[in-house]
C-alpha cells in the first residue's frame, strides 16, 4: 500500500491521503491522531486479506470487518460505532488507498446497524480507479446482496497503450496489468489474438506490433470515440447472473475488464501481512511461560523459537544489534521441560546473565529485535507497526533506532517496511543525519530518500503534514512548538531564571 486516507474515522472528519515510505514516522502530541492512522492502516490490511478475486460483476469487497484477530492480539479496534467520527452526518466511514498505481475507495454504511452488530459493516459504495488505463469500476449497494455496477473505459487510451507496448516504448506497471489481462483473455478465446504473445518472461512481455494492429478487436476498439460508460445490476452471491445479463457489453471488453480486475485483486491481496509491536511493559522474569498471553517477552521468544527460519541468520542479526544497543554480545534460549523458556544474555567477556536482570529498555529492545529477526529470516513482505519504541531508552540509543529501521528496510530491499509512532526528538534527528550524510543510503538521491523516509507531523487540532528533507538533511517545514521547540523553550526558561528575569 503506497497511500492512505479516510473520512469520518475516529477524530478525523477528513484525513488527507498521504504517502507511505519504507520507513514512515508519525510525530505529534498525545491524542493528535497517530493511533487513528495506525488503526486505519491495520483495518485495511486485515480486510484486504479477506478478498476473494472475482470478475467485473462482483465488488472486490462485500463487507468490512473490525475484527483483526490473528493479525494483532494487542490492538483493540472496537466496532463501526466506536470508530465513527462524532460529526459524521450520514453514518458512513470511507477509506481511500492506493496500491500498484490503482486508487481504491471503500465506504461503510452504518445506517441500519444496531449497537450490538457493528463488528461487520455493510458497504454503501466501493470503487476502483485505474487512471493510467482510464478504467473506473464503481459498485453502489442497494442492499448487502445487490446493487448497481457502473464501469467506464476509454478505447482510445487502450489503443494508445497497446501501440506504446507494440513499439517497445513502455513497460510500466499499468501496461503490465494490461498485457497480463490480454494474455489471460486470449487463453479463453481461441485464435482471438492469434500468436501476438511471445517471449513471455518474468515481469516482461514482448509483443508483435503488426499482429496487434491487424487484430479485429483492436480495430473495433479504435472505431469507438471517447469514454464508454455502462451501468448494470450486480448480485454479490452470484457473479454469473449479472455477467449473463450484460447484453450491452462488448464481450471482449468484458473479459479484459474482468481480467484486469482479477489481476488487481490478486495484487491487492499480496503483501498485506503486518505486525503490531505495542508500547509495553517488559517483564523481568527469568522463567518465561508461553501460556502467559500478557507476557510480551515470553510470547516473542515462543514465536521466535517456533518459527521455521534459519536460526543462524536470525541470530547473527540479533547479535549485531544487541552489540549496537549495548545489550550484550550474544544470547541463548533454553527450553525448560518443553513448558517454559530461560533466556540468557552473554557479554563479550563470557559473563552470563538471565535476561530478567537487564534494564527495562534493554529487554524491550531485545523483544523488538526478536520480532524483526523472525520476519527477516522468513524473507517475508511485511509492514511492522511500532508504537513508541524509544520508551525507557536514553537519547543515544533512541537515535540508533532510526539506523535499525532504515538498515532493515535497505538490506531487505524494501520487503520489510516500518510505520513508527514516536515522541523521540533524537530518533527523528538521526533520520536527518542519515539523509544528510548519505552514509549507507545506497546512493539514493535526496528526492529518493524523501520517498523512502517519510516523517509526518500531527498537530493537536489541524491535519497532519509531511516534513520533507532538504539535501542538507534539514526539514522543509517546521514541527509544532511542542516537539523540537520544547527544548529551546525550556532552555529559555532556565536562562530567564538564571538572570533573575522571572
Amino acid at each position: 500500500m503506497t497511500k492512505i486516507g479516510f473520512k469520518n474515522f475516529r477524530k478525523f472528519e477528513e484525513f488527507p491521503t498521504i504517502e507511505l515510505g519504507g520507513c514512515t514516522f508519525l510525530v505529534g502530541p498525545n491524542n493528535s491522531g497517530k493511533s487513528s492512522f495506525l488503526k486505519a492502516f491495520m483495518l485495511l490490511m486485515s480486510n484486504l486479506k479477506r478478498l476473494q478475486p472475482s470478475g467485473v460483476s462482483t465488488p472486490f469487497l462485500k463487507d468490512f470487518s473490525f475484527d483483526v484477530n490473528g493479525h494483532s492480539e494487542h490492538f483493540y479496534l472496537g466496532d463501526f460505532f466506536s470508530n465513527l467520527n462524532d460529526k459524521s452526518g450520514d453514518n458512513t466511514i470511507t477509506f481511500i488507498f492506493e496500491k500498484d498505481g490503482i486508487e481504491y475507495s471503500i465506504t461503510l454504511d452504518g445506517s441500519h446497524l444496531s449497537a450490538d452488530s457493528g463488528q461487520i459493516a455493510p458497504l454503501r459504495r466501493t470503487y476502483l480507479n485505474f487512471s493510467k488505463l482510464s478504467i473506473r469500476l464503481e459498485w453502489s449497494f442497494s442492499s448487502p446482496f445487490d446493487g448497481t455496477l457502473k464501469y467506464c473505459y476509454d478505447p482510445e487510451i487502450l489503443i494508445n497503450q497497446l501501440n506504446l507496448l507494440s513499439n517497445g516504448e513502455s513497460h510500466d506497471l499499468a501496461n503490465d496489468f494490461l498485457m497480463r489481462a490480454l494474455w489471460v483473455t486470449a487463453q479463453g478465446i481461441p485464435d482471438f489474438f492469434g500468436k501476438i504473445f511471445h517471449n513471455i518472461k518474468t515481469q516482461k512481455f514482448s509483443v508483435s506490433g503488426d499482429m496487434i494492429k491487424k487484430n479485429s478487436f483492436v480495430a473495433k476498439l479504435s472505431q469507438k470515440k471517447g469514454p464508454q460508460s455502462f451501468t448494470e445490476h450486480f448480485y454479490t452471491n452470484d457473479a454469473n447472473v449479472s455477467l449473463n445479463k450484460a447484453s450491452k457489453r462488448d464481450s471482449a471488453i468484458t473479459d479484459i475488464l474482468k481480467n484486469i480486475l482479477i489481476i488487481a485483486q490478486k495484487r491487492l491481496r499480496e503483501n498485506t501481512e503486518f505486525m503490531y509491536i505495542e508500547a509495553h511493559n517488559a517483564s523481568h522474569k527469568n522463567l518465561l511461560n508461553p501460556e502467559d498471553k500478557n507476557d510480551y517477552l515470553a510470547q516473542s521468544v515462543n514465536k521466535y523459537q517456533n518459527a521455521s527460519v534459519d536460526k543462524a541468520k536470525s541470530k547473527q542479526f540479533i547479535e549485531h544489534w544487541m552489540q549496537e544497543f549495548c545489550i550484550g554480545d550474544s544470547f541463548e534460549i533454553k527450553s525448560i521441560y518443553n513448558e517454559a523458556y530461560a533466556v540468557n544474555i552473554i557479554s563479550n567477556n563470557g559473563q552470563i546473565k538471565p535476561i530478567g536482570v537487564l534494564g527495562t529498555g534493554s529487554i524491550q529492545l531485545f523483544i523488538l529485535l526478536l520480532n524483526i529477526a523472525t520476519i527477516i529470516a522468513k524473507d517475508e513482505n511485511k509492514t511492522i507497526c511500532v508504537e513508541e519504541p524509544e520508551q525507557n531508552l536514553h537519547p543515544e540509543l533512541q537515535s540508533k533506532l532510526a539506523n535499525l529501521f532504515y538498515q532493515v528496510w535497505n538490506e531487505t530491499r524494501g520487503k520489510v517496511n516500518f510505520i513508527v509512532e514516536t515522541h523521540s526528538e533524537y530518533l527523528i534527528r538521526q533520520t536527518q543525519i542519515i539523509v544528510a550524510s548519505g552514509i549507507d543510503t545506497g546512493g539514493h538521491t535526496t528526492d529518493e530518500m524523501n520517498e523512502i523516509m517519510k516523517v509526518y507531523y500531527f498537530p493537536k487540532e489541524n491535519l497532519p503534514y509531511s516534513m520533507d528533507y532538504s539535501s542538507t538533511g534539514y526539514f522543509e517545514r517546521q514541527f509544532g512548538p511542542e516537539f523540537y521547540g520544547q527544548t529551546v523553550s525550556l532552555m529559555r526558561e532556565l536562562f530567564k531564571i538564571e538572570r533573575g528575569l522571572k
